[in-house]
């Protein structure tokens, strides 16, 4: 438990249970339940109440990025008369938007969470106000997050254990661009989700090809049977580039074809195919680095 204090004396101690995702109306809320055991003597005239609390996300304690403030969900006062002591309990809730979601997704990597809160409240008492503060830390296994997420029917659920490495300098905008197709995807805006994957392919095919003297990484496969066989590894995998880089083509000249063309089933297909590569592509530029060669 942490505690809070009011003019250098323990009044309460106050613990987190977790924290659990839940869809509203208005979006996604990541809630808190705060319990809160106070030690109030039976002369005491003092109260608290919760005001709000930030709260951060990182894989440590002290790595952690702010994430958002959380309100309680009712007004409470904590009291110390008629009685002395008393256990009070609470929800902290935080809205979170499809981007905070990502940062979220972004900063797991495939591992466990760690929330930080900090607390804000005040306390009174006849000698006057005093702000409080204490931190809270919640833990969150990597099986519970991703159930919680397919618990609200959150897309990114389907692709988050594609593991993301460091992605290369140079790589930003096609971090923008997946993270764009992503937010696009989760508002039905399918075309424009598929052609952020061709853009993708596109500038992917340009950082591959820094290897390839033929000026090109995605190629198609061969049509001859030997050919195929006769392919290696790396050229298979350019073939999958190609592919996408097909199948994506209707959304990349839109002028040219029929708005409307892609449905959710194909975007989700193919933007989680794109993050595949991607995952791929810059794995092969680090290791080549740390080879020695150029990426």
């Amino acid at each position: 438990m942490n505690a809070i204090s009011f003019n250098s004396r323990l009044i309460a101690e106050v613990q987190t249970s977790g924290l659990h995702l839940h869809r509203a109306a208005s979006g996604v809320v990541l809630k808190s339940s705060v319990n809160a055991v106070f030690h109030f003597s039976s002369d005491d005239d003092i109260e608290w109440w919760p005001q709000q609390a930030r709260v951060s996300v990182g894989l440590t304690q002290s790595k952690v990025r702010p994430l958002g403030w959380a309100l309680p969900e009712r007004t409470l006062f904590a009291r110390s008369a008629p009685k002395a002591g008393g256990n009070y309990s609470f929800l902290l809730e935080l809205y979170l938007t499809d981007a905070a979601l990502n940062h979220v997704e972004r900063t797991r990597a495939g591992g466990d969470l760690l929330f930080l809160i900090e607390l804000h409240g005040v306390a009174q008492g006849s000698t006057g106000r005093q702000a409080t503060q204490t931190e809270l830390v919640s833990g969150c296994p990597q099986s519970e997050w991703i159930k919680q997420l397919r618990n609200i029917g959150w897309l990114r659920a389907l692709l988050i254990e594609v593991a993301f490495p460091q992605l290369p300098k140079g790589w930003e905008q096609i971090d923008a661009d997946l993270i764009r197709a992503r937010e696009s995807l989760s508002a039905c805006r399918y075309d424009e989700t598929v052609a952020l994957c061709r853009k993708v392919i596109e500038r992917l095919d340009k950082i591959a090809a820094c290897k390839n003297a033929a000026g090109t990484f995605f190629k198609a496969s061969p049509a001859g049977r030997h050919e195929r066989e006769a392919m290696t590894l790396t050229q298979r995998m350019g073939a999958i580039g190609d592919a996408i880089r097909r199948a994506t083509h209707p959304a990349h000249h839109v002028d040219e074809h029929i708005v409307g063309e892609y449905g959710p089933a194909e975007a989700e297909a193919l933007l989680g195919l794109t993050i595949q590569l991607v995952s791929f592509i810059a794995r092969r530029n680090l290791a080549l680095r740390g080879a020695g060669e150029k990426a």
